[in-house]
């Protein structure tokens, strides 16, 4: 089944998530690694806290990675089955 989602019910579904619905790709995983960021704490920042900037990018399959900027913050980039969503959290980690 393929959940459609916008800007109107991105935030009801991520706060309706489990961390089991939340997994890493390898890519992630290793950036996690190299900058030694818990891989709860990124799932708690996606269940718990409300994003405020929503961007669709092309098209994946339900996924979790995340970026960092110049600062070393973290930038959650949720894959949801066919839309690619770029969520800039409130409460950005830094490391």
């Amino acid at each position: 089944m393929t959940i459609r989602l916008d800007e109107n019910n991105i935030i009801d579904f991520l706060h309706g998530c489990n961390k089991n619905q939340l997994r890493q790709t390898k890519h992630s995983n290793k950036r996690r690694k190299f900058r030694q960021i818990l891989f709860d704490d990124i799932c708690r920042l996606i269940i718990e806290e409300s994003p405020i900037n929503i961007e669709q990018e092309g098209s994946k399959k339900f996924d979790l990675t995340y970026d960092y900027n110049e600062e070393y913050n973290i930038y959650i980039v949720l894959a949801i089955k066919d839309k690619f969503i770029n969520i800039v959290t409130q409460y950005i980690i830094n490391k």
